[in-house]
């Protein structure tokens, strides 16, 4: 909506806050559509969400209270950042997507076999990938520290900064998240 509003004329602030207030809608219906996935993510949701939201506020108050000029200055290079992370997200989901099935892998090598295992053996009785036949594999659940599975002051601090490039100019914000998130989160 941003360039086709600068298409019939409409100045670069207000073609951008109108593009942005036309974004809340989705998100919201985003939120509650997905809400099932967000079971247990209160603590997470709370930390993140002020982070995201003090932002905002602080890239909204600079784009109201700096100069248009300043705004046709820094627009053409959050546009070129934007596309930029469009075009590496493919690798970045790749990238994470990886690094989760590492995680998981070295998870399932670090876990302690159930009791009567032998020694060497994980927790699905298994060695040498050769499965038990008795066995039943079971879930493997790490405990991650409480920093982590809620992100830790680097991670609101990020997307503190994400907020600020949000609230200020909005496109390619949700890709600019969900990497941050994916790289610092051990979450699927």
């Amino acid at each position: 909506t941003f360039p086709t509003l600068l298409a019939f004329g409409y100045s670069p602030v207000l073609a951008n806050v109108s593009s942005n207030v036309g974004l809340v809608p989705g998100v919201a219906s985003g939120a509650f559509g997905y809400r099932a996935e967000l079971t247990g993510q209160r603590r997470r949701v709370l930390r993140l969400g002020s982070a995201s939201v003090c932002g905002g506020l602080v890239g909204a108050i600079l784009l109201l209270t700096l100069p248009q000029s300043a705004f046709k200055t820094i627009v053409p290079v959050l546009i070129g950042v934007a596309v930029v992370m469009v075009v590496i997200q493919p690798r970045l989901a790749a990238w994470v997507a990886a690094r989760q099935r590492s995680r998981v892998a070295s998870a399932d090598a670090e876990s302690p076999g159930a009791p009567g295992d032998a020694p060497g053996t994980g927790a699905s009785g298994a060695t040498s990938g050769t499965p038990r036949s008795t066995a039943v594999a079971a879930p493997v659940t790490t405990v991650a520290p409480a920093a982590e599975a809620i992100g830790g002051p680097v991670l609101w601090v990020l997307v503190f900064l994400a907020g600020i490039y949000g609230g200020y100019f909005g496109a390619a914000q949700g890709v600019l998240l969900i990497g941050m998130l994916g790289i610092a989160l051990g979450d699927t």
